[in-house]
């Protein structure tokens, strides 16, 4: 470990920006494996009013809070296993006994380079039992998962919206989820114990989305099967995707830290279950609402 006069002159603004960083506690769990800098001074791929803006000074790597307090200052270097890293205590009274670690994981894929190698994914259709989480609820052993937990909120900040299709009792699933503080975080829930090859059909239809940018991830290959006879063209994929979701270019979307495309698909759910009740035909409606948000 070693401390430096100036952080600006070590290490340049171009790779703190270039850089995709981890943000974590202090031998505490990680809060978020795509924690960036934007060349705008905003803080993308971690929401927190403690982390909104930032900038790099000779005297430190400062970050500010939504209201303009400074929050951060690193102005620890380390290297480590080829890795770099800064560490610092938080600056405010309420906070001074939280430390926070800053890896510099990877760099930062253009957005370019993530379309000519393979179209992303809009969607991912989530299984439940031992996939979004660890045992099968109706047997009553569940053990939730901080990873996919992290990776549903991490792929709302890129655009990126999760269903459900899961063999489970509804009642039970949503007030699991919701104990979980999650269920808000998904659209289109299909809970039931039908099949779910038609399940899904009707989710990408519904949400009115081409197969190909829609991914199923289920831990049962009979489901899997199931799914891609029902909806040709769709992306399907077992839990050990989720493993390294973070380097994957097919899930690099777009940021969208207000959640505006999650909030248009809530619309489009509404009104889909409305025209589901009360008859008609409203999709051109629906598509344009869809369009206006991007």
């Amino acid at each position: 470990m070693f401390i430096i006069q100036s952080i600006k002159d070590f290490f340049p603004v171009e790779s703190l920006i270039g850089s995709v960083w981890e943000w974590r506690y202090a031998n505490g769990p990680i809060c978020s494996t795509d924690f960036r800098f934007s060349e705008t001074g905003i803080i993308e791929g971690f929401y927190s009013e403690n982390e909104r803006t930032w900038s790099l000074t000779d005297d430190g790597l400062k970050i500010f809070r939504g209201d303009g307090t400074l929050m951060w200052n690193f102005q620890i270097l380390e290297k480590k296993n080829g890795k770099v890293f800064f560490r610092d205590f938080a600056k405010p009274d309420e906070f001074k006994d939280q430390c926070f670690y800053l890896t510099q994981i990877g760099k930062l894929q253009k957005e370019s380079e993530t379309s000519e190698k393979e179209e992303g994914v809009r969607l991912v259709v989530w299984d439940l039992d031992d996939t979004f989480w660890e045992g099968t609820l109706s047997e009553g052993e569940i053990k939730p998962r901080l990873d996919t937990l992290h990776m549903v909120r991490e792929l709302n900040n890129r655009g990126i919206v999760s269903a459900i299709c899961s063999k489970n009792t509804y009642k039970d699933t949503r007030e699991f989820l919701e104990r979980m503080g999650v269920w808000n975080d998904f659209v289109f829930a299909r809970i039931s114990w039908n099949p779910k090859g038609p399940q899904v059909k009707d989710i990408v239809e519904k949400i009115q989305l081409r197969p190909e940018s829609v991914l199923f991830i289920d831990d049962n290959l009979m489901n899997i099967n199931e799914v891609k006879v029902a909806v040709p063209g769709i992306r399907v994929a077992e839990p050990d995707i989720i493993k390294n979701w973070q380097s994957n270019p097919i899930f690099a979307g777009k940021p969208d830290l207000k959640h505006k495309r999650l909030k248009s698909y809530r619309i489009l759910e509404a009104k889909q279950n409305d025209k589901e009740e009360v008859g008609g035909d409203n999709e051109q409606f629906l598509r344009a609402c869809l369009e206006s948000h991007g």
